[in-house]
């Protein structure tokens, strides 16, 4: 009698190996994709500083002031003028003063270099005259 080959299973033991296989190499290029993350999502230091002055026509108002979504300042003007001085938070920079009172915001654009800034208040609104 002739020797009889077990081919069912030879399949399935064939079918376990690839499959294990498989799994290994998803499991490779899951890892390989979250270490390029990782160094892809690294946060960007910049070094340039912008400071802001509130100066005439802010003493005694509530304001709040934003750079970017960042809050940098939330309190009542008792004297002035009133500096701040802050790292660049990102490539396109918006500083928001708004007055607690009358919810006014004003939005001005920044310079990626950084800089200097003096904020005015009158009756127009409030102005900005960089240095």
């Amino acid at each position: 009698m002739a020797h009889r080959l077990n081919t069912n299973k030879a399949f399935m033991i064939g079918n376990g190996i690839l499959g294990f296989a498989v799994i290994a190499v998803v499991v490779l290029f899951v890892l390989i994709s979250m270490q390029m993350n990782s160094k892809l999502s690294g946060t960007t230091q910049y070094h340039e500083t912008y400071t802001f002055t509130l100066s005439d026509g802010f003493a005694g108002d509530s304001i709040a002031v934003y750079l970017n979504d960042s809050l940098l300042l939330d309190a009542r003007i008792a004297t002035t003028p009133r500096s701040i001085e802050t790292h660049r938070l990102g490539e396109d920079n918006t500083i928001l003063i708004v007055d607690q009172h009358t919810d006014l915001i004003s939005p001005f654009d920044l310079s990626p270099r950084g800089g200097s800034y003096i904020f005015t208040r009158d009756v127009n609104g409030i102005k900005i005259k960089e240095q």
